[in-house]
């Protein structure tokens, strides 16, 4: 590659960068969210809505995605295809001590949605507008995936739910008798346990991030349970099956939760490669099933 080629190879790579790079999130909620959608449908009329779902339409206004009209503007299009009918829903969960964060995605064919609700005592949600292909870096960046140690142990080791549980809830939990040593520096670090889904399809991955001691996959031994994402509130909007999207949570109210949960170490390499194939394998499901 000669020198000017190579500059010019460089200069647009970072213009890639630079068009990447998501703008300030919107501040909304998932009422904001259902009557975008439902503007792609017929007109919002605001004496139709709830005095949440009317501020949520005065702020989209503002930001130009729908007109006086009640109708996304043209910008707007590509976004609120998305939401109605996205190629790919993608959803990520993080058990913390105070209820789940969530990082929501609708992948369009030109525009993605990305939703992220960081406090879950908040109803807000930070949203973006982006690339569809930048949607899974985002959720990587989210979920915290990046260099580590390698992790300690070469095989698989195995422990009961509640005491995983338990010790995500409380870092003092001691460790029982009978657990054997490998888990011991595993035991001592900061643990995350995240989950991630990719639709249509059910592709999806459960990882506990130890810190210093690596990411391991989490296989509970049984059916894990799903569920939907909090989009069925009364906004005066009929929320779509659409804006849905699954839960990757090891155990919910009507499933009988696992009673075991195998962890098996994963580089950070193999972890964005499987993000990366869940995203693909819910977007061949969703081609394989129209073709047939």
């Amino acid at each position: 590659m000669t020198r000017g080629a190579a500059e010019q190879h460089l200069r647009t790579a970072q213009a890639m960068r630079d068009g990447l790079a998501p703008r300030p999130a919107l501040r909304l909620t998932m009422e904001g969210l259902l009557v975008l959608a439902a503007a792609a449908r017929r007109p919002v009329q605001p004496d139709e809505l709830t005095d949440q779902a009317r501020a949520q339409l005065d702020i989209l206004r503002g930001h130009g995605l729908i007109g006086n009209l009640g109708t996304p503007t043209e910008q707007a299009a590509p976004v609120t295809q998305a939401l109605i009918a996205p190629n790919v829903r993608l959803r990520a969960e993080i058990g913390t001590a105070r209820g789940r964060a969530t990082w929501s995605a609708w992948l369009g064919a030109e525009r993605a949605v990305v939703a992220v609700r960081a406090d879950p005592a908040r109803d807000d949600l930070a949203v973006f507008i982006v690339p569809p292909g930048w949607a899974p870096v985002m959720a990587v960046r989210w979920l915290g995936v990046g260099p580590r140690p390698k992790a300690t142990l070469d095989g698989a080791a195995r422990l009961p739910v509640t005491l995983l549980q338990q010790r995500l809830a409380d870092p003092a939990t001691p460790i029982p008798a009978g657990i054997g040593g490998e888990l011991r520096a595993l035991w001592g670090q900061p643990l995350v346990l995240w989950g991630l889904k990719a639709e249509p399809g059910g592709f999806g991955m459960l990882v506990l991030d130890a810190g210093q001691a690596g990411f391991w996959q989490a296989l509970p031994r049984g059916t894990p349970a799903s569920g939907t994402s909090p989009a069925d509130r009364n906004t005066g909007v009929t929320p779509s099956a659409d804006t849905n999207t699954g839960d990757t949570s090891m155990g919910d109210a009507g499933r009988r939760p696992p009673d075991d949960v195998m962890l098996c170490p994963l580089p950070p390499g193999e972890v964005w490669r499987r993000v990366a194939r869940c995203v693909v394998g819910a977007d061949a499901w969703r081609r394989a099933a129209h073709a047939g």
